[in-house]
């Protein structure tokens, strides 16, 4: 039998078999030799917890005490992992089981941060009460970013005639209730998340997007990031490589043949932020959402890449990839470019005249760059 374990601080976790149970689910501890200090041959003693089935997933909440843990076993030939398992929250100073609850991962899912639980399953998102696991509120919205700070999620609404819409919620997670209303086109996914102040977040889907946490107010900068109805001779190129949460992407899109991922990373100085898309590349005042500058590319160009830049440009490396649901395929053309950080004028533009071969890394070294690219013709 196989056991897993995990380290956690100085507790041990292992999952086993041995100890399930039709409708109860039981946690074995007991002290246990972790090793020896370097600087003193100490022994270091630890707690060995262990549960009924293989764990997915843990997260403690140092505070209360509680570990909540998501278990999720094999099948039997040990190949895939199983639909169903189950959330248990334990108490680790009382040393018992608080509940546990049913959980089906392809149609749902558990985020917590600190003592906020959040279930989702179907179009619904559930807060549930830590210490019994009861439902405190639900609201019809998939909330899928939370801001720990300020206790406050974010997802689409969610209407029974048309399904999810543009429109995003701020939604407060003491009550479930609706702190502030915006428009904001998901169509893509969202690629990135992240923070230019205290309360301003930037949302990366079909542009970039700021927006005050609290309020839900700001500036848009739109662009296109993904291609609709693409057709099947280019979806049959799509290479077999599942790139799940690597991608980066916070939201899968709907529709089997959409092209997401055509954007490169964020690169934010003191007063701007730069950001490429299949459109163009772009210099946006970080404030005010006003455009600065823009390059634009001609059809069928650019794709997924990174930029970087020093005191003087802004660097592009084009890779020729996306993304199909989780296949990448070959989009666009690999290149590498720079451009005047102040004015975005072109200083160079070198295509990489290797037909359907994308730019997997690179490198620089001694104001030199090196490519991996991946070969699949010889």
């Amino acid at each position: 039998m196989k056991i897993e374990k995990l380290i956690f601080g100085l507790s041990l976790l292992i999952t086993t078999t041995a100890f399930s149970q039709k409708n109860q689910i039981q946690v074995l501890s007991n002290e246990k030799t972790l090793g020896k200090s370097l600087v003193d041959s100490s022994v270091i003693n630890g707690v060995e917890y262990v549960f009924s089935d293989r764990i997915h997933e843990t997260f403690l909440d140092t505070t209360t005490g509680f570990l909540t843990v998501q278990l999720r076993g094999l099948s039997k030939n040990g190949k895939w992992l199983n639909n169903t398992g189950h959330v248990v929250q334990y108490d680790i100073k009382n040393k018992n089981v608080l509940w546990n609850k049913k959980i089906a991962y392809q149609q749902s899912s558990l985020q917590q941060f600190n003592k906020t639980m959040i279930y989702t399953v179907g179009n619904k998102s559930y807060c549930l009460d830590i210490k019994t696991g009861n439902e405190l509120w639900e609201v019809k919205n998939n909330i899928y970013y939370v801001d720990p700070i300020d206790n406050i999620g974010v997802g689409y609404k969610f209407r029974n005639s048309t399904g999810y819409t543009n429109e995003l919620e701020g939604i407060n997670l003491k009550n479930g209730s609706i702190l502030w209303k915006r428009n904001l086109n998901r169509e893509y996914g969202w690629n990135n998340v992240f923070y230019t102040n205290d309360s301003t977040m930037i949302v990366v889907a079909a542009g970039l997007h700021a927006i005050n946490i609290r309020t839900g107010n700001g500036w848009d900068y739109n662009t296109v990031t993904g291609e609709k109805d693409y057709t099947g001779t280019i979806a049959a190129n799509a290479a077999g490589v599942a790139v799940g949460l690597l991608t980066g992407a916070f939201v899968m899109s709907t529709g089997h043949n959409l092209v997401r991922d055509l954007v490169s990373n964020t690169v934010v100085d003191s007063s701007n932020i730069y950001f490429a898309s299949k459109e163009q590349l772009a210099k946006i005042d970080k404030q005010t959402g006003q455009v600065i500058w823009t390059f634009p590319f001609s059809k069928n160009l650019a794709s997924k890449s990174t930029i970087f830049v020093d005191d003087s440009k802004v660097f592009m490396i084009n890779k020729g990839i996306a993304f199909m649901g989780d296949r990448r395929l070959d989009f666009g053309k690999p290149f590498f470019a720079a451009f005047d950080r102040q004015t975005g004028k072109e200083i160079f533009f070198s295509v990489i005249n290797i037909k359907d071969d994308p730019i997997l890394s690179f490198e620089t070294y001694n104001k030199e760059i090196l490519f991996l690219i991946l070969r699949k013709h010889t």
